[in-house]
């Protein structure tokens, strides 16, 4: 991992999606449900015994638990993790337009000292081009690094969490 802040960031977002995905992917299959006019009640299984777990703290809690079950957060993972992906790409499409516009500054230079045009296609349209998707990813990226410190906030009692990523 390098020093740049984002690195980090990412690198905690994915640590703590992974965290949840191993807990999750290891937690009963279930089935969940719930019988609101009753006690919360789950059959854990073991050796194809089950066992029955009455849970009797509220009608609230129970359809706050069953709403969050493995199969829910595998979900939410997933989501969020095309959330980070779409990020580490957005800065690899960032570092490649980067490299085409110093390719392009360097052809230029070349037609100025020499008259000859060696690159594809002409400078002006690249060019334009190259400064229509550098604009658009200039843009995007402060938009998703914000998301990014939203997914990150999740975890904010977590002791690798930074304060300063709070959106």
């Amino acid at each position: 991992m390098t020093d740049d802040p984002i690195d980090h960031l990412l690198t905690f977002v994915r640590d703590r999606l992974d965290e949840d995905d191993r807990a999750a992917r290891n937690a009963t299959r279930g089935p969940w449900h719930h019988e609101p006019d009753g006690p919360w009640e789950h059959q854990l299984t073991a050796d194809d015994a089950e066992l029955p777990v009455a849970y009797d703290m509220g009608n609230d809690n129970a359809a706050h638990i069953i709403r969050h079950n493995p199969a829910r957060v595998l979900r939410q993972i997933e989501a969020m993790q095309q959330t980070v992906d779409e990020y580490e790409r957005l800065r690899r499409d960032r570092a490649r337009n980067e490299a085409a516009s110093a390719e392009l500054a360097a052809e230029i230079d070349h037609q100025e000292q020499t008259g000859e045009w060696a690159g594809p296609g002409l400078p002006d349209v690249r060019l334009r081009g190259i400064r229509r998707e550098s604009d658009y990813l200039s843009a995007m990226e402060p938009a998703l690094r914000r998301i990014l410190y939203s997914v990150a906030s999740i975890w904010s009692d977590h002791p690798d969490y930074q304060a300063k990523w709070r959106a």
